[in-house]
């Protein structure tokens, strides 16, 4: 019972990403056993244990009226401690079968909460613990029926000796409980499965709103990022290592993963800058404007993807905010089209919006753990290699421009970038002039770096102009700047109070992290009039050759910039953070523990996959597939047979029939004589008298008292028991009735209640068993009297 109590809380800590309540739950539940039931150990007291329970009833009365208090993981807070009170009270039936019901609420409950194989393993090993604990259960519940019959009748000597099960029992009860549990289990499983294939899973079944919480401002998801950075507070990357998500990239049918190809997951941008608190967030002006994606429909009411389009396979490990990631590119210090997906599709996730100011996917609610998704966008071309064709257009080209003319056809819906309406803005134009503009820390320096490293490069720019002809260039040579004569680090203590962490990285330390970089060249480009923004998200690097897909970690968070290059182009992303040490920091351990890490996580891939998110889409895609073996297995069967049909008739020409008649009555024959051999065989051992009551683990006395009947023409019928046996006995031979009853009275307590004999009762049953030889002993009959 104890292992099976640990199992549901070991299953509830798992869910709730608690280990240090495993460790001290896990502890005290062990500590029961020696404290509760050890040699010398005894029960707690019972009002002690009340008050424990009254105490855990009233927290979580106080919790439940909480709003912010999420109400499945306080009920398994409360269950489990009604668990470890219940280990350290005296158990009788009543107490073990609270046991049961609570531990089993408690799996329930963390069920709901989490969706990791570990769970699953856990439930595997609880439910064959709970099998043999129901087992112990029922034996335990009819111990306590037989002590207290026992007690109320009286044993030997007016004593009440507590009853001891014999376990063994024959080769046939073995064999018999072995198949009903075989066939229980085959029967449970088939059942499961046509469960589990009739109801596929959906998005309202998936999404779990009382675990899953949206984090508010400041505070750090789960997912490695949040919704603003403040610089200053140490390096996103430093998470744990953690899976966050799997990713897998494909162009149409070919797997574009590699080790060498990073890919860009990209959670959010943040154009808003406080110089005071130096903090990066969303501006409230992005998330006015948002387009509603329907299930598998088209974001821009584009065209799919063609053939060399990308596809980004999603799966996300652990529900967390209410972002839905995209991918693009890496590396990008050469400049990159960004964000712009065409096509979007998912049975799992909440509705999703699009607001196409900023690029960004989000949810109403927050994404639940295990849910996939699938996005699609055009094999990307850079700004710079050739100019928009019919073969290779510019697509969806959205930026500041653009928005500034949907907001002049403010009363109704303006068609932008293919046919879908984006809905006018609710803010006014001075807003949209604003956006993702302005740079104030130190305006005037930051400016003459910026236009010194342009014109090394041999470009121009007018900081007051609102664009330039070159913006896409000169953003990628500030961009270059960065990369090549700064230092990437992790380790960056905190500026002084008051200095700027983006001045000081710009000029005093010249080395820092991926914020500082992306910070940094979003600082250049606004000093000279460019459009600029941070975008944090994940750096996808680490690759699985095992399961073809990119394991991203909370270590693999990532900040970069997108910049606004202008009518015809759009925002485009620039990563200036160097490639190499961070893909060095990124880079997978070695070793066999690493090794059999990720043989595990790519068991759990396909557990979220396969079987958590297991929707239509997958049981129509999994149909096809066994359909598809089908048909290959008849193909094969059709090629190997068919030379067959054409030889089989040119040799039945040869057979002599006479000889095949022959074969066949000789097996015929052979089969009836192996059939009804076995069937003698069952006969003779189903007739075979068995030893009774298992022979050897018989007493002494018994066995010769056994004898002695036996010889005297006395056995016992399969259907008697001995007690029955031996007052049938006693009532048909009067001389055997002081004997065998108490002869077979003293066998129960031996061999069922754990009575011990001492030497006077020893000497007792000799007495009683040479009285039963006496009786049995055939009396010699007078010889008649001689005649004459």
């Amino acid at each position: 019972m104890v292992v099976q109590v640990l199992l549901s809380i070991a299953a509830f800590c798992i869910a709730t990403n608690n280990p240090v309540l495993l460790v001290l739950a896990g502890a005290v539940g062990v500590a029961s056993w020696t404290v509760a039931h050890g040699p010398r150990g005894r029960p707690l007291p019972r009002r002690w244990l009340n008050f424990g329970a009254a105490l855990a009833t009233l927290g979580l009365a106080w919790l439940v009226f909480n709003p912010a208090t999420n109400l499945l993981v306080t009920m398994g807070y409360f269950t489990l401690v009604l668990q470890l009170l219940l280990l350290y009270a005296g158990k009788t039936a009543r107490e073990y079968a609270q046991l049961l019901v609570i531990s089993v609420v408690q799996l329930i409950g963390a069920s709901v909460l989490s969706v990791s194989m570990s769970y699953a393993v856990l439930l595997m090993a609880y439910c064959a613990v709970g099998m043999a604990t129901l087992m112990l259960f029922h034996l335990r519940s009819i111990g306590e029926r037989v002590t207290a019959e026992h007690t109320a009748t009286g044993g030997i000597g007016g004593s009440s000796p507590r009853p001891r099960f014999n376990h063994t029992a024959g080769r046939g009860a073995r064999r018999a409980l072995r198949r009903t549990g075989l066939a229980a289990l085959l029967t449970t499983v088939a059942v499961a499965c046509v469960v589990f294939v009739a109801l596929p899973r959906t998005k309202a079944a998936r999404a779990n709103v009382a675990f899953n919480v949206t984090p508010h401002a400041g505070a750090t998801s789960t997912t490695g990022f949040s919704p603003e950075v403040r610089l200053g507070n140490g390096p996103l990357g430093s998470g744990s290592q953690e899976p966050v998500l799997h990713l897998r990239v494909r162009d149409g049918a070919t797997n574009m993963g590699h080790a060498d190809i990073p890919w860009l997951v990209r959670g959010m941008a943040l154009d808003h800058y406080n110089p005071e608190t130096f903090r990066w967030r969303r501006s409230a002006l992005a998330g006015h404007v948002a387009q509603q994606v329907p299930p598998h429909g088209f974001i821009h009411n584009s065209p799919p993807v063609r053939a060399g389009g990308y596809t980004a396979d999603i799966t996300v490990r652990r529900g967390g905010p209410s972002i839905v990631f995209g991918v693009v590119e890496s590396p990008v210090v050469h400049g990159a089209p960004g964000f712009r997906p065409l096509h979007f599709s998912s049975q799992e996730l909440p509705p999703v919006s699009y607001q196409p100011l900023d690029q960004q996917l989000s949810c109403r609610s927050p994404v639940p753990a295990g849910a996939s998704y699938q996005l699609q966008w055009p094999r990307s071309t850079a700004w710079f290699s050739r100019p928009a064709t019919e073969e290779h257009p510019q697509i969806n080209p959205v930026g500041i421009e653009a928005w500034t003319a949907a907001y002049q056809l403010a009363n109704r819906p303006v068609p932008l970038a293919g046919d879908a309406p984006l809905w006018p803005l609710k803010a006014p134009p001075a807003a949209l002039d604003t956006y993702a503009r302005g740079w104030v820390p130190h305006a005037d320096a930051v400016r003459q770096t910026a236009l010194q490293a342009l014109h090394e490069a041999g470009l121009r720019r007018d900081p007051e102009a609102r664009r330039g002809d070159n913006d896409a260039r000169a953003a990628t040579v500030l961009a270059r700047h960065l990369s090549a004569r700064y230092t990437y680090s992790l380790e960056n203590p905190p500026p002084p109070p008051g200095q700027d962490p983006v001045i000081r990285f710009l000029y005093d330390t010249r080395r820092g992290h991926c914020e500082l970089f992306a910070a940094g060249l979003v600082a250049l480009c606004r000093s000279v009039g460019i459009p600029a923004r941070m975008v944090v998200g994940f750096r996808a690097s680490e690759y699985s050759d095992l399961g073809g897909y990119y394991v991203v970690r909370q270590s693999h968070a990532h900040a970069w910039t997108e910049v606004d290059a202008g009518p015809g182009i759009g925002w485009i992303t620039l990563d200036p953070t160097p490639a190499a040490p961070v893909a060095e920091h990124h880079a997978a351990n070695a070793g066999l523990l690493a090794g059999i890490a990720r043989a595990w996580e790519y068991l759990e891939f396909n557990w979220l996959r396969r079987v958590v998110g297991f929707d239509g889409q997958t049981r129509t895609a999994a149909l096809n597939f066994i359909s598809s073996v089908g048909s290959s297995t008849k193909a094969w069967f059709t090629g190997v047979l068919r030379p067959l049909s054409t030889r089989l008739p040119n040799a039945a020409g040869n057979i002599n029939p006479a000889a095949l008649a022959a074969a066949a009555a000789s097996a015929g024959a052979g089969t009836l004589i192996i059939f009804l051999c076995a069937r003698r065989r069952g006969r003779a051992a189903a007739g075979r008298p068995a030893a009774p009551d298992g022979g050897a683990n018989l007493p002494a006395f018994y066995l010769r008292m056994q004898a002695l009947l036996n010889a005297g023409g006395l056995r016992r019928r399969d259907d008697q028991t001995p007690r029955a046996f031996a007052h049938a006995v006693a009532h048909d031979h009067p001389a055997l009735r002081d004997t065998l009853p108490a002869l077979t009275e003293t066998y129960y307590a031996v061999r069922f209640g754990a009575q011990t004999l001492d030497a006077q009762a020893h000497q007792e049953i000799d007495t009683q068993i040479a009285a039963l030889a006496q009786a049995l002993t055939p009396t010699p009959t007078a010889a008649p009297p001689a005649s004459g």
